[in-house]
């Protein structure tokens, strides 16, 4: 399933590619396609495409295994942000990013 805000999020990066390039770009729940993770990665100096759901990373690592050449400047990474209390909105993150 690809999200209609990423097909039109994909469109208009890769219409404009001055929005990426050369820039460090973090895309955060990206699921399995990463499609505006791998626009991005033809332009930007560094793509970081992450999920929270392992699943996710796994399909999106054989997505962009097949779909972009091994020079893409695009790295995949499991991010997990946990609540430490119900009451504060103080997240902590569980991975480096």
């Amino acid at each position: 399933m690809l999200w209609e805000s990423a097909r039109l999020m994909a469109s208009v990066l890769a219409e404009n590619p001055s929005i990426t390039a050369g820039k460090r770009v973090l895309e955060l729940g990206c699921v399995c396609a990463g499609i505006c993770s791998m626009v991005a990665a033809q332009y930007a100096h560094l793509v970081l495409a992450t999920d929270g759901d392992p699943k996710a990373i796994n399909l999106l690592n054989q997505n962009v295994a097949t779909n972009l050449p091994t020079t893409a400047n695009l790295q995949v990474s499991l991010f997990r942000i946990f609540l430490i209390s119900c009451t504060t909105a103080n997240p902590f993150l569980s991975s480096p990013i």
